[in-house]
């Protein structure tokens, strides 16, 4: 069983290096793994920190120079030669038993083929105290289990069968992160799509990221802006099913004038008032997003 580990980077230098020399220290066989390295930002002069290549597993770094981070995730698929495909991020940091918790619930699970584990957030600033780490983290429990309809992985921390892809094809380039815009839902489309096909997501509690929460993402503006291009992402996800497109269309528009009047009711149940802006208005701002896409406007939001 071999894997191939793919870190798609775009302009992350620093806590790339950081992100790599995790993957390589893995307590896991290095003849059993390859970590392949698609840079989205070939222009960037900026050298991209490897490793030393003395003891470690395969390091192959390629470019893709199409702007999109489903582009390069897909780029890392058609250079990869694992069995099961895994994806982190470039500001994510693998715990040491990454690999190996995977591989152990891989063979106790052969009918599955989509694996996925917590996702821990860090800090390398100080955090606001009125940001709480749930914003950022990603957790189904403390169990293994196989994830219930409407639960997904996020995407730093997944792991398919590589003959998935085969079958069902790859990210969907029309969605995602492209260079400096804030755009999401190619994962979440991707696992709608196999979701569909009677595809299982399985839950490893133990095979655990920690993902680096920027101080610029620590923001009231952030989170509000996320939620906004959530929504509008969204309506792409939609477009090539025009019939739900529509039903949506009025579910949201509803939904912003509820969502606008619970915020008002609950302005009070919380003790701070960035924590309420937060968790109160991301829902009017992803309806907002998908209504104002679905009339035909794009409004490019800038991580």
């Amino acid at each position: 069983m071999i894997f191939s580990v793919v870190v798609a980077t775009y302009n992350h230098p620093g806590i790339l290096g950081k992100c790599l020399k995790k993957l390589v220290s893995l307590k896991f066989p290095k003849d059993e793994y390859e970590i392949i390295l698609v840079d989205n930002n070939p222009g960037n002069p900026k050298k991209i920190p490897l490793p030393d290549n003395k003891g470690m597993p395969r390091l192959k770094t390629v470019f893709e120079g199409t702007s999109g981070l489903a582009g390069s995730r897909n780029k890392g698929i058609a250079e990869s030669i694992g069995d099961f495909v895994a994806f982190i991020d470039d500001d994510a940091l693998a715990d040491e038993n990454y690999l190996s918790v995977a591989q152990k619930t891989i063979v106790n699970h052969l009918h599955v083929s989509v694996f996925g584990g917590p996702i821990y957030p860090f800090y390398t600033s100080k955090k606001p105290p009125w940001f709480k780490d749930e914003y950022e983290a990603r957790f189904w429990g403390d169990n293994e289990r196989i994830l219930k309809k409407g639960e997904t992985f996020s995407g730093s921390n997944m792991i398919f069968r590589k003959d998935l892809f085969r079958k069902f094809g790859n990210f969907r380039t029309s969605l995602g992160m492209k260079g400096e815009e804030l755009s999401l839902g190619e994962e979440t489309e991707l696992f709608s799509r196999l979701n569909k096909k009677g595809i299982q997501f399985f839950y490893i509690p133990e095979m655990k990221v920690s993902h680096l929460v920027s101080a610029y993402k620590m923001t009231v503006f952030y989170q509000l802006k996320r939620a906004y291009a959530s929504g509008s992402s969204q309506f792409v996800y939609l477009e090539d099913n025009p019939a739900r497109a529509v039903l949506s269309f009025f579910k949201y528009t509803g939904g912003l004038i509820v969502f606008s009047i619970r915020a008002s009711v609950r302005i009070f149940s919380h003790n701070n008032f960035k924590q309420w802006l937060v968790e109160e208005l991301s829902p009017v701002f992803y309806a907002a997003g998908y209504i104002i896409r679905s009339v035909g406007i794009k409004i490019r939001i800038k991580r």
